[in-house]
């Protein structure tokens, strides 16, 4: 590459470090001619890249300001119970009328009954996943992509009926199918990087009752020691679950208990 043309030089990046050391380091060693139209820059031009420090260093205050408002609106939004975007839970789909409220899926809103349903009856994540797998139930990736046609990560269109233990486990950890929202889920680590981490608990917003539920807990005379009586209500149908579990079916129970009012 002899010549890199931007319009200024917030399009090659906002990041200060790094944009300084393309622009005063990498380019030169590489022979790459450097223009930012708007910001009169050419490296050719050695008086033109007097003022880059200070340009760059307010290109990345730009981007650090504009994070923390679009934090705020994203804080704003969960507090109020809103959905924040991204995919539909499995078993929900985006309502005709409101993209951002859910209602359920005909298809998939079954299975996730059926799911709890399993747990209920005492089988763990694994088996649950194996009763789907050997029943060719397409799995949640497959399931979204079959019906928006929207590919994304961790698809795996050769086996669109394999089951994982994560999966249910995940779907047995959700409160949204309970009818609540859970918002600020996850978080970058900053606004410079943007891998994408779990939030504690403590800081995620829960609004209750914001959509139709498609799994209802139920009051139970026993229900706060582990291995005890508890009870999911699915389909209506009350169901009782005397049994020794698996710790990861025991950790989704865990997280769902405390909505089980205790008689």
């Amino acid at each position: 590459m002899a010549n890199l043309i931007v319009k200024d030089a917030s399009r090659l990046g906002r990041e200060y470090l790094q944009v300084g050391y393309y622009m005063e380091i990498y380019f030169p060693q590489k022979n790459v001619r450097f223009i930012a139209v708007n910001d009169g820059v050419d490296s050719t031009v050695e008086n033109s890249n007097d003022f880059n420090p200070i340009r760059n260093w307010a290109n990345e205050l730009h981007a650090k300001d504009t994070s923390r408002k679009v934090r705020a609106v994203m804080k704003m939004k969960a507090e109020q119970g809103e959905r924040l975007g991204g995919r539909p839970p499995y078993g929900y789909r985006k309502s005709d009328g409101d993209a951002n409220t859910l209602v359920p899926d005909e298809d998939t809103a079954p299975v996730v009954k059926r799911i709890f349903s399993l747990c209920a009856a005492g089988n763990g994540p694994k088996r649950i996943a194996t009763i789907l797998t050997k029943e060719q139930v397409v799995n949640p990736s497959n399931a979204y992509y079959r019906k928006t046609g929207k590919s994304h990560r961790g698809l795996d269109t050769t086996r669109p009926c394999l089951w994982s233990s994560n999966s249910v486990t995940s779907i047995l950890n959700n409160e949204v199918y309970l009818g609540h929202s859970v918002g600020l889920r996850t978080t970058t680590i900053s606004y410079k990087n943007k891998q994408r981490v779990e939030r504690p608990e403590s800081e995620r917003f829960v609004v209750k009752n914001t959509h139709e539920a498609l799994v209802f807990t139920a009051a139970v005379p026993v229900c706060c020691r582990i291995f005890e009586d508890l009870v999911f209500r699915a389909d209506h149908t009350v169901i009782e679950l005397v049994v020794d579990v698996s710790p990861p079916l025991m950790s989704a129970l865990r997280r769902l208990r405390p909505l089980v009012r205790c008689g």
